[in-house]
């Protein structure tokens, strides 16, 4: 019979092995618990963790948004206070160019004047200005007559240098008057012959005002203020007679401007009451004379006038031609010499196109004369 332990000691080994068993169990529970509290601490630490970056990711985007803010705020702060500058800048360059060109324009002026002042005098140069603007009874008036001839005035004193003294201004002139200057069928000897060095005076004639036809003889009169329009051959000026008596005064040059119609109308209406369209072209003497005609129109067209320049539409745009845009590229070959044909083609353009977009009227002036004669020398 094999041996066996007393049942005491299998009892004690029994209760040994578990107690032992019971203590790895605990041991195992135990481990257990401090392995998930391990874990849990593990856990509890990464929350932390994740919170604690999360509140410094928080922090740093705060951080960076308000850095960025500041640098927004400081960049449009310098680009306001750029742009204060520019447009002070500017301010002050438009003072700056402002005022070099009121110095520019003054210093042009000062040279204008002084080559004004510097211009040769025509001594012996005679002129005769006619500006007839007020007339009798019910003949409208010429709105711009006296500032056409204080235009003209100027123009021959301060551009062809004239003399002040040498000139023979008439404003609203009577039949009386203007035989007196001019003479009349009978005799040239009036006081522009009177005035005149043969052969040594350049001559300018210029009239603004009413011009009309004669219903009988279908002659062109130039209308005194005191004239009946519809009795203008008992007591008008007529324009060939003008021409006649000029051509008689042996003068250096003979230059007209005629700023008048003759078709018996006008801008304010008819002069001649009762009159359908009538053609008048006034001629100049058969043999060459050296006389040289630019009036406002044809002879059924009647002048207009610049409401803006408060001119004769013709008298306006000759002088500007004069006064050298004729001898511009487009009309002329910029020599400095202003000639007939310069001035006509000057005309032709520009005067005429004004009449027509302006008014819905053709005017085209009238040319009689050598086309090569200078007018104005700009030099």
């Amino acid at each position: 019979m094999p041996w066996r332990r007393p049942w005491s000691e299998e009892v004690k080994l029994a209760r040994e092995q578990e107690q032992k068993r019971l203590a790895e169990k605990k041991g195992e529970r135990v481990a257990e618990a401090e392995r998930k509290a391990e874990e849990e601490r593990r856990a509890e630490e990464k929350a932390q963790r994740v919170a604690e970056a999360k509140r410094k990711a928080k922090a740093e985007r705060k951080r960076k948004a308000k850095e960025e803010a500041q640098r927004v705020a400081k960049v449009k702060r310098k680009k306001k206070e750029e742009q204060q500058r520019i447009r002070k800048l500017a301010k002050e360059k438009t003072k700056e160019l402002a005022k070099l060109k009121e110095q520019a324009l003054a210093k042009q002026k000062r040279e204008a004047k002084k080559r004004q002042t510097r211009k040769k005098e025509n001594r012996h140069a005679v002129a005769v200005i006619i500006g007839n603007k007020n007339y009798s009874g019910r003949t409208p008036s010429v709105d711009f007559a006296h500032n056409d001839a204080d235009a003209m005035r100027q123009f021959v004193t301060k551009v062809l240098g004239y003399r002040e003294g040498n000139i023979i201004d008439l404003r609203d002139a009577t039949q009386a008057q203007i035989m007196a200057v001019f003479g009349n069928e009978k005799t040239h000897e009036g006081k522009l012959y009177n005035w005149i060095r043969p052969g040594k005076s350049d001559v300018t004639v210029f009239y603004s005002g009413h011009g009309v036809p004669g219903l009988k003889d279908r002659r062109g009169y130039l209308l005194p203020v005191d004239a009946d329009p519809n009795l203008v051959e008992l007591n008008g000026y007529p324009v060939d007679v003008l021409y006649e008596n000029l051509v008689k005064m042996k003068s250096k040059s003979m230059t007209v401007y005629l700023d008048a119609c003759f078709s018996g109308d006008s801008p304010k209406g008819m002069i001649v009451r009762a009159i359908s369209g009538i053609s008048v072209k006034p001629r100049l003497p058969e043999k060459k004379t050296g006389l040289t005609v630019l009036t406002a129109a044809q002879g059924d067209q009647f002048a207009s006038w610049d409401e803006d320049a408060k001119m004769g539409l013709f008298t306006k745009n000759l002088l500007d031609a004069l006064n050298g845009a004729a001898d511009g590229e487009e009309y002329g070959n910029s020599d400095g010499e202003v000639t007939v044909k310069e001035v006509q083609r000057y005309l032709d353009d520009e005067m005429s196109y004004q009449a027509r977009r302006r008014y819905n009227r053709k005017q085209k002036a009238t040319v009689m004369g050598n086309l090569s004669t200078v007018l104005s020398a700009l030099n």
